[in-house]
């Protein structure tokens, strides 16, 4: 959860501008009611050798025949591997249909490939 309020304030332009203590306050428990959620799944990318070293994860739902990506997190270590992709890839996740709840900047380039995507902060 750290990583998720951590990489959220500093990667998105409307969470940038919330102090702090509102910002932690109040995200932490709007991504405690995702987890929480029956329908709320997360992907964790691990290291082979490792399985206790956690690169990235992703964290998602489907339903109604929808995708909504929450957030998808890769270690500053660990990026422009192509993880991110691996963990879509993974949960079957098509970016081209998929909805999304947090836009942050990496969020820019998926836009440029998958201009139908859809923003919608409202299935928090």
């Amino acid at each position: 959860m750290r990583s998720w309020l951590n990489a959220y304030k500093h990667a998105s332009s409307f969470a940038r501008r919330i102090k702090n203590s509102v910002y932690y306050k109040w995200h932490h428990k709007i991504i405690t009611g995702i987890l929480l959620r029956k329908t709320t799944l997360t992907y964790v990318a691990v290291l082979r050798e490792d399985s206790d070293t956690i690169l990235g994860f992703l964290t998602f739902e489907e339903f109604d025949n929808e995708q909504v990506v929450h957030f998808c997190y890769v270690k500053k270590d660990f990026r422009k591997m192509g993880l991110c992709r691996s963990l879509l890839n993974d949960a079957e996740v098509e970016l081209k249909n998929a909805c999304f709840t947090h836009w942050t900047y990496p969020v820019d380039e998926m836009i440029r490939k998958y201009p139908s995507m859809i923003y919608d902060p409202y299935r928090i």
